[in-house]
């Protein structure tokens, strides 16, 4: 489980420390095609919603110019506020999404791969000619 968590980011880090333009295009292009951008979806996406729901709520019980942060008012524009409040939630409901994909039992994990695959199987045309 930690070991995907490691090869994930060594993967990322080698991206990011790799200098040429051309092999950085590539290895952003197998990192984040097939298996690795399902993954990243499976965690972010459900976060977003959650997200969403969270500030809708909060920001409904809470004005925005009432904040208060280390005991000084937030002087902050509301549009600014719901921003930062949003990527907060986000990124706490990303959290809770990616312990969540780390405590599945292996043959959920295959399940739902293999339901991805056979529905991106099925949406592609057949190609002509062949």
């Amino acid at each position: 489980m930690c070991s995907s968590l490691f090869q994930t980011l060594a993967k990322v880090w080698n991206l990011l420390n790799n200098s040429d333009s051309k092999s950085i295009k590539q290895s952003s292009a197998d990192f984040f095609g097939g298996d690795n951008m399902k993954q990243i979806i499976w965690i972010l996406w459900p976060a977003f919603i959650a997200a969403g729901v969270a500030e809708v709520v909060f920001f409904t019980v809470i004005d925005p110019q009432q904040l208060y942060l280390l005991g000084q008012p937030v002087e902050l524009a509301a549009m600014a506020t719901y921003s930062i409040g949003f990527l907060l939630f986000w990124v706490i409901c990303s959290g809770s999404s990616l312990m969540t994909y780390f405590m599945l039992p292996q043959s959920v994990k295959k399940a739902l791969e293999n339901t991805a695959t056979d529905r991106a199987v099925q949406s592609r045309p057949l190609p002509t000619g062949l």
